[in-house]
């Protein structure tokens, strides 16, 4: 914002001039000793006055827009009420893991196996081999249940 105070003088009509220095210096005395929230905060800043948001969601770009009205379209997905999702994707190979917060993933987690694929194999070993592998497939499950447990621990509401 500081560096914007120097492209004010680029303005030709006065009187936009000095309301848009205004609005700039109003918003930099705001945020100026304001301790940074964890998600950050969205400034609308005008010559009679100044709002921060502060969004339950992480803010992920940065920019300045000088008008005659506030767009705030783009922070609309910001705005929107958050609901904590827990998704699970399970494969014999691979279980993914997600939180979503909206259309935000807040935590992901990708466990992989190690167990081998099913054979067509005959013969005498043909049971031992089914049985090793279904005992690897309930030991993986109850990894997954646990990693599932741990995720649920930490997002209250969600299990």
């Amino acid at each position: 914002m500081r560096r914007e105070t120097g492209t004010v003088r680029n303005i030709k009509d006065k009187g936009t001039r000095k309301k848009v220095s205004k609005a700039l210096t109003r918003g930099i005395r705001r945020i100026q000793n304001m301790k940074i929230p964890p998600n950050g905060f969205i400034l609308f800043t005008a010559w009679d006055g100044v709002e921060v948001v502060v969004p339950d969601r992480p803010v992920t770009h940065n920019s300045y827009t000088c008008g005659k009205r506030f767009d705030t379209e783009k922070y609309h997905e910001y705005m929107l009420p958050v609901e904590k999702i827990g998704l699970a994707d399970i494969h014999v190979g691979k279980t993914t893991l997600l939180v979503m917060e909206g259309d935000f993933v807040s935590d992901k987690m990708v466990i992989q196996s190690g167990i081998s694929s099913d054979h067509n194999q005959g013969g005498q070993s043909q049971g031992r081999f089914r049985r090793k592998r279904q005992q690897a497939i309930k030991q993986y499950l109850k990894r997954v249940d646990t990693e599932r447990k741990r995720i649920a621990r930490k997002y209250p509401g969600i299990s």
